[in-house]
């Protein structure tokens, strides 16, 4: 090959590299960025089969299935009094945290009752019950609020509980509107830090698998806005562009 020829060559790979540098550094940033806005700090995570094994309190084991490799554990609570109890020091929340559970509801209530529940006791006049069944979930605190929906039968949801200076507020699938809000914390276990999963007392009547329950005892962890990643998005094509636009400005 002339020289000539390879001195082209070497200058149209040169100009392909200035053109496509800025778009995968762009890339790289605004993925630095999602990472960084979906970060989220846990204490501690359990699946729902680690909800069956130390620390964790189990009642009637025998009304509890699991299907392996999968992780959940399934609480029949048509079968009666039915749930996992955990008191441990892990569980130490301030009047400011976060805790976020994974449910499928298999089975409804009976009339006038629910499938599955989680009782969120932490600590004196911050006790919360929230109840779930098909289609509908209600918290029971201070007061109580429901909330009729998109929770349906054999549905895998997700549900986020956060608690700011005692008054909770519950999300549903990572949107970033609560479903209930201004529910404040009550008395009814004085004084106790504990959890109860599925379905405590034998008040509840259906069945519900539970993927994976985790918190973090002293911070309110936001559900990520989806327009906060849009305008990550938005703004690192702008960099794509007025980057492309100055190189074209000197040549490049």
């Amino acid at each position: 090959m002339a020289i000539s020829s390879r001195k082209s060559v070497f200058a149209a790979r040169c100009r392909l590299n200035s053109i496509l540098k800025p778009f995968f550094t762009a890339i790289l940033v605004m993925t630095c960025c999602i990472v960084s806005a979906n970060a989220e700090e846990w204490d501690h995570e359990y699946l729902g089969t680690e909800m069956l094994t130390s620390p964790w309190a189990v009642i009637q084991p025998s009304r509890i299935t699991t299907d392996p490799p999968q992780t959940w554990a399934q609480v029949n609570g048509s079968l009666g009094d039915t749930y996992m109890d955990l008191v441990s020091p892990q569980w130490a929340p301030e009047s400011t945290f976060t805790i976020e559970f994974g449910l499928n509801i298999v089975t409804a209530g009976g009339p006038g009752k629910w499938s599955q529940g989680l009782y969120v006791l932490a600590g004196p006049n911050l006790a919360w019950e929230i109840l779930v069944d098909a289609n509908r979930v209600s918290i029971f605190g201070a007061t109580s609020a429901g909330y009729a929906g998109s929770i349906g039968l054999n549905v895998p949801n997700t549900f986020r509980f956060i608690v700011t200076d005692g008054v909770g507020e519950l999300y549903l699938n990572n949107n970033g509107t609560p479903i209930i809000s201004g529910i404040s914390g009550h008395s009814a276990y004085p004084g106790l830090t504990e959890l109860y999963v599925g379905d405590y007392g034998g008040s509840l009547t259906g069945d519900g698998q539970w993927d994976y329950l985790k918190w973090n005892n002293s911070q309110a962890i936001a559900v990520p806005e989806p327009s906060t990643l849009m305008s990550l998005a938005f703004g690192t094509l702008l960099v794509v562009m007025f980057s492309l636009k100055a190189r074209r400005k000197v040549g490049l």
